[in-house]
């Protein structure tokens, strides 16, 4: 499947596989990783409500420093696959921006998009649940989705889809 890049989960880290002899990197066995969660200064905080980690390969993504060297980027993929009970998305190699897309990968805050109730009725089409934190002290929810082009979701500042703006795509209301 195809899969376009829209936003990431504020927690973004390099999995670093180091040799033991060279003190060198192994791109081979070392991997960005990502998923939902909060920054408290310093801290991470991860209180997964659904647990996944988004990852891409140092290997096969030699350029990639940061989460914006792939916004906006379309990947192969195999799709969602679950691993000790934890979701789990590889991005593959990156395609050409006129191959058609299957799921855009985007993430709700509940700051900018409002809060997402799951035991409603809350999506539309085809869109599944990758990764989902929920921060007791501040109140706040972030959640990644795989989100077909022409399917929405709703949370409590109302429904929300894929909208393009020239070549690139964002969450905005429908």
């Amino acid at each position: 499947m195809t899969i376009h890049c829209v936003s990431f989960g504020t927690l973004w880290w390099l999995d670093r596989h180091i040799d033991r002899i060279t003190g060198c990197l192994v791109p081979e066995r070392s991997c960005f990783k990502c998923t939902t969660g909060f920054r408290n200064g310093n801290k991470d905080v991860w209180n997964s409500k659904t647990k996944g980690i988004l990852r891409l390969n140092v290997a096969t993504h030699r350029n990639v420093v940061t989460s914006s060297d792939v916004l906006q980027g379309r990947f192969d993929s195999a799709g969602i696959a679950e691993y000790q009970l934890t979701n789990r998305l590889l991005l593959g190699r990156r395609l050409d921006n006129t191959v058609p897309i299957d799921a855009h990968l985007v993430t709700v805050r509940s700051e900018e998009c409002g809060h997402i109730d799951f035991r409603s009725d809350w999506k539309t089409g085809r869109v599944r649940l990758f990764s989902s934190s929920f921060n007791h002290r501040t109140n706040d929810q972030e959640t990644m989705l795989l989100m077909p082009s022409a399917a929405t979701i709703r949370t409590t500042l109302g429904e929300w889809g894929i909208l393009w703006n020239s070549r690139l795509a964002y969450l905005g209301l429908v």
